[in-house]
């Protein structure tokens, strides 16, 4: 079977509380459609203080994935555990970097580095 696979247009937006909800109700649109996987845009989730990993959002979204059988595609920012290797992109904190997350569709997580 060819798995089905529903492409977010999600805007930024710097309100992470909204960008997460917008998320979750994507997630559950893209299931009713058939969906077997929904690919977020890059920072979809906002480009919110970093947090270690996984975040709060990205737990939420690995709940929302094992309640739908979802998989996930998403980027967001981790907290660097040597600051030093920071990519110097100026848009980024110091502290972080870039991240591609992949949600299996029973809310495994696992994390990618992005490197520019």
């Amino acid at each position: 079977m060819t798995p089905r696979v529903a492409i977010s247009q999600a805007p930024y937006d710097r309100d992470a509380t909204e960008a997460l909800a917008r998320a979750v109700r994507q997630m559950h649109r893209a299931r009713e459609l058939g969906a077997d996987l929904i690919v977020f845009p890059e920072w979809s989730l906002g480009l919110n203080p970093p947090e270690p990993m996984p975040s709060r959002a990205i737990r939420a979204l690995a709940d929302a994935a094992r309640l739908l059988s979802l998989g996930v595609v998403t980027g967001t920012l981790r907290v660097l555990a040597n600051p030093q290797a920071h990519t110097g992109l100026a848009a980024l904190p110091a502290t972080a970097e870039q991240v591609l997350v992949l949600i299996g569709p029973e809310g495994g997580l696992a994390a990618a580095e992005i490197h520019a």
